[in-house]
């Protein structure tokens, strides 16, 4: 191989690495509405919200597919989402409050009940939403309730009603991108088809929660799906921006 030839090849790999490593874009899938159809009624009542401790499992895909739980990361992500979730509500006409996550050893055992209890709501509440129709756009009815638990919940709170969030993510990791890369910059020398893989992605589904009955009053769910060489942070800016599209199009409060 001549030098000409030799540093052109070399200069069409250095193009296709820098254009790759600045490739990123993101892809929102619809949302998933359901709503009591006797909304307006329950939410009239409903002034002070609180936010219960989020569900937030997050794990890193290495090379071969194999799933590493990032228990350390879960923590600031929970907190995070209180305070979009906190600031949310606000932005609907809700007083905001939160019911604090207990960290580290939990010798108390109110406390160890109010998790456990807690951990049957976000499984109730996946459970009755699964079975449920739901809409893309004008979201279907939805009748759930979840009883006395939820009650006890918003009493604990002192609070009207109650909001659940589930976060689920997910993000490749660093060893996994760069043999991607490595294999995408082989296929854009050779003139080849240049595929597009998720790098991460992130689902929020939250549930606002009648404290007096115990119902089920509105539930949405969003997914962001993360592409190109950066994976995603789940900070609190992307967090925003998925809480954001949450309550895009939330009922509006009567007065």
């Amino acid at each position: 191989m001549n030098t000409r030839s030799r540093l052109s090849r070399i200069g069409l790999c250095a193009v296709a690495v820098l254009c790759l490593g600045h490739l990123y874009s993101c892809a929102t899938a619809p949302s998933l509405v359901r709503q009591h159809e006797d909304f307006a009624t329950h939410c009239a009542s409903i002034k002070r919200v609180a936010v219960v401790p989020p569900n937030v499992q997050l794990y890193l895909v290495r090379l071969g597919g194999l799933k590493e739980g990032l228990s350390g990361q879960m923590p600031r992500i929970a907190e995070d989402l209180i305070q979009v979730m906190g600031d949310e509500l606000t932005r609907q006409g809700f007083n905001a409050t939160a019911i604090a996550p207990t960290p580290g050893p939990r010798p108390d055992s109110d406390a160890l009940f109010r998790e456990a209890e807690i951990s049957r709501l976000y499984a109730q509440i996946s459970n009755e939403i699964s079975r449920q129709p739901g809409n893309t756009s004008n979201g279907h009815s939805i009748e759930c309730t979840l009883g006395q638990e939820a009650k006890s919940l918003a009493m604990f709170a002192r609070s009207d009603g109650l909001i659940f969030v589930n976060f689920t993510g997910w993000k490749r990791s660093g060893g996994s991108v760069a043999t991607e890369m490595a294999f995408k910059v082989l296929l854009t020398m050779a003139g080849g088809y240049l595929p597009q893989d998720p790098i991460g992605a992130g689902e929020m589904q939250v549930a606002l929660v009648d404290g007096r009955t115990g119902e089920i009053l509105w539930t949405n769910r969003v997914a962001r799906t993360r592409y190109g060489f950066a994976p995603p942070d789940f900070d609190l800016t992307e967090l925003r921006v998925m809480a954001k599209d949450v309550f895009e199009g939330f009922p509006k409060r009567p007065n």
